[in-house]
C-alpha cells in the first residue's frame, strides 16, 4: 500500500469518540451510502474485496441500503481548452483505472459491475495491467466488457471521471470517504468500512428481514465465548505480494505480542493457490509465480517442520522481510537470516530441493481450506468470513482483542484503539491526459 508519494496511513480513534448517530430514515428507507474510492489506493481495495463485496452477494441489500462507488478520490482535474486532464495519487495507471470504472457504472447494469468491480480491484493488485485484467473479469463475470477500455480512452471516459470529479465530496480528506443520507461520520464510516450489511442492519427498524437474521448467525459463527484462545489460521504463499505484505506486518505485529498465545493461536500454512499433481511416486507442485514460489513454499515447510514454532516463525519473518525488500533468490536469503538472526537454517535448501520437503509441501496441501480462492486466505475457527478475513489482513492483533469473548485479559489488548485505515491527499504525481 505505500507510494512514493502517498502513504496510507492510521488514524487511531478512541472507541469512546463522541459523534451524533444518523438518524434512520423514515419508514426504513433504504441507506443511501456513497463510498468515494481511487482505484489503486490499497485501503479502498481492502473495503472492496471485504465490506462491499460480502454486501453485494447478501440478498436483500437493496431494501436495507443502496451502495453508490464514486472513483475519483484524491485526483486532482484541469481544464484545457475543451479537455479535462487528470493527475492521480498513485500515477496514470490509476487514473486510468478511474476511468475504467466510471466507464463501468454507466455501460454495465448494476448488479454485474458491482460483481466486475470486485474482479477487476482483486486483479490489477498483483500487479497486472487494466488491459489484461479487463477481458480476465469479462470471462470470469460472464459480462461483456470489450467497449470499457475504449470508452476509458475517449472523451465519454473523459467527460464520465469529470462527472465523477465534481460529485467527489470537496470536504474530503482521504479515501474511502463515507457519506450516509448526505452526511459523513468517522465513527459511521468506520463501522461501514467494517461491514456495510451490519451497520445498515443496525440502522433498519422496519419488519425482520432476512438478510439482518442471517447475516447475524454467519458474522458471529466463528466466536466463541469460553476462554478457548481464537484460532487463525492463514494460508499464504512464498512470492505472492499480499501474502508477503500480511506476514511482516500484521501478522508479525500480532505473533510478536507478549502473552498472544493466551488468547489466541497465530498458523502459517505455505501453500496457497499451487496446483499439487502425483507422478512417477512424487508430488509435482505448479505455482503462480513459478519455479521460485515453489521453493519458497517448499523451504518455508521446512523450517516450520524441522524447529520449534518460536525459531520458525522467527526464521520465516526474517525470510519474508528479506525477500520483500528485493533479494531475489532464496540462497541470499537464507544466508543473510542466518546471520541476522543466528539460527543454524543451513539444512533449509537441502530439505526443500529433496522427498523430505516434496512430504511437508504435500501435508501443507492438505491442510489447505480446499474453498481457497486468493491468497492470504484467512479462517477463524475454521471458518472463512470475508468481513474478519479482511479485518486481520489489515490488523490481527485489533481483530483479536476485539474477537476474543474469553476471561483471560492481556496488556497489549488494554492498548488498543479502533483502527482507521485511509489514503490521505498527499502531493499528486504524474498527468493523465484523455
Amino acid at each position: 500500500m505505500k507510494t512514493a508519494v502517498a502513504f496510507c496511513v492510521l488514524l487511531a480513534v478512541a472507541s469512546a469518540w463522541n459523534f451524533r448517530p444518523h438518524s434512520k430514515p423514515a419508514d426504513s428507507q433504504p441507506l443511501q451510502i456513497t463510498v468515494f474510492t481511487e482505484s489503486l489506493c490499497g485501503d479502498c481495495v481492502a473495503f472492496i474485496l471485504g465490506s462491499y463485496s460480502s454486501a453485494i452477494k447478501a440478498d436483500g441489500l437493496e431494501k436495507i441500503a443502496n451502495v453508490t462507488i464514486i472513483p475519483f478520490g484524491n485526483a486532482k482535474e484541469q481544464q484545457v481548452g475543451d479537455k479535462y486532464q487528470f493527475t492521480c495519487q498513485h500515477g496514470t495507471k490509476e487514473c486510468l483505472g478511474n476511468a475504467i470504472e466510471n466507464c463501468l457504472f454507466a455501460h454495465v447494469e448494476q448488479k454485474s459491475s458491482q460483481k466486475v468491480l470486485v474482479c477487476l480491484e482483486s486483479k490489477v493488485q498483483y500487479g497486472d495491467s487494466w488491459e489484461n485484467v479487463i477481458p480476465a473479469c469479462a470471462n470470469e463475470t460472464g459480462t461483456d466488457l470489450s467497449a470499457l477500455l475504449t470508452c476509458a480512452n475517449s472523451d465519454e471516459g473523459m467527460m464520465l471521471t469529470h462527472q465523477a470529479a465534481q460529485r467527489t465530496d470537496p470536504n474530503h480528506k482521504y479515501v474511502p470517504w463515507v457519506v450516509v443520507n448526505g452526511q459523513h461520520s468517522i465513527s459511521v464510516e468506520d463501522q461501514i468500512l467494517d461491514n456495510i450489511v451490519r451497520y445498515a442492519c443496525s440502522q433498519y427498524s422496519g419488519d425482520p428481514l432476512p438478510i439482518c437474521q442471517n447475516y447475524t448467525l454467519l458474522s458471529e459463527s466463528h466466536i466463541v465465548t469460553d476462554d478457548s484462545p481464537l484460532q487463525i489460521v492463514a494460508a499464504v504463499s512464498s512470492l505472492e505480494p499480499y501474502s508477503m505484505e500480511f506476514m511482516i506486518t500484521s501478522f508479525a505485529d500480532a505473533y510478536n505480542t507478549k502473552d498472544i498465545e493466551k488468547i489466541a493461536n497465530l498458523t502459517l500454512i505455505p501453500y496457497g493457490m499451487t496446483k499439487e499433481e502425483l507422478k512417477d511416486g512424487h508430488y509435482v507442485y505448479t505455482c503462480k509465480y513459478g519455479e521460485e514460489e515453489c521453493l519458497g513454499n517448499s523451504l518455508l515447510n521446512c523450517v516450520l517442520n524441522k524447529h520449534d514454532k518460536e525459531t520458525a516463525y522467527k526464521a520465516i519473518l526474517c525470510m519474508k522481510r528479506k525477500r520483500f525488500n528485493q533479494l531475489r533468490n532464496w540462497p541470499a536469503v537464507i544466508e543473510a537470516c542466518t546471520n541476522e538472526t543466528g539460527l543454524d537454517l543451513s539444512s533449509a535448501l537441502t530439505c526443500a530441493n529433496s522427498s523430505e520437503g516434496e512430504g511437508y509441501t504435500h501435508a501443507a496441501h492438505l491442510m489447505t481450506d480446499t474453498n481457497i480462492t486468493f491468497t492470504p486466505w484467512i479462517t477463524v475457527n475454521g471458518v472463512y468470513e470475508s468481513v474478519a478475513s479482511g479485518f486481520i489482513y489489515l490488523d490481527a492483533l485489533n481483530y483479536i482483542c476485539k474477537n476474543y469473548k474469553g476471561s483471560i485479559q492481556i496488556d497489549a489488548c488494554k492498548n488498543v484503539t479502533k483502527l482507521m485505515h485511509r489514503c490521505y491527499q498527499e502531493e499528486d504525481i504524474e498527468l493523465f491526459d484523455i
